[in-house]
């Protein structure tokens, strides 16, 4: 049965626009630059509390070399089987960067 929309926008922004200024999510930088190549962009992404943390575990080296690659950029989607050891590779990605980090785990029933 299909749930209700009443009182739910048509269309969900995620950006907020002022006179002198246009908030978006992190993520969109490289699609606005594909669009508008003259823009002057601050960073005002927050770095968060420093962690006291060191990683106990040990990686396989497909998580290695996931945990590469996540090394050379700042924000990703990292999508694996189960039992590939995502949890695992979080924390190890947690203790390499000293922040508390987003993640967001789908669980199929």
């Amino acid at each position: 049965m299909r749930q209700s929309t009443y009182n739910y926008p048509r269309i969900i922004s995620l950006f907020e626009e002022s006179v002198d200024r246009l908030d978006l999510p992190r993520g969109l930088e490289n699609k606005l630059f594909q669009k508008v190549d003259h823009l002057k962009i601050i960073d005002k992404t927050l770095s968060g509390h420093t962690l006291k943390v060191a990683f106990q575990g040990k990686l396989r080296p497909d998580q290695k070399s996931a945990n590469s690659a996540t090394k050379q950029v700042n924000m990703g989607i990292i999508s694996a089987d189960t039992g590939f050891g995502k949890t695992v590779l979080a924390c190890k990605m947690i203790s390499d960067r000293k922040v508390i980090l987003l993640f967001w785990f789908i669980i199929k029933i």
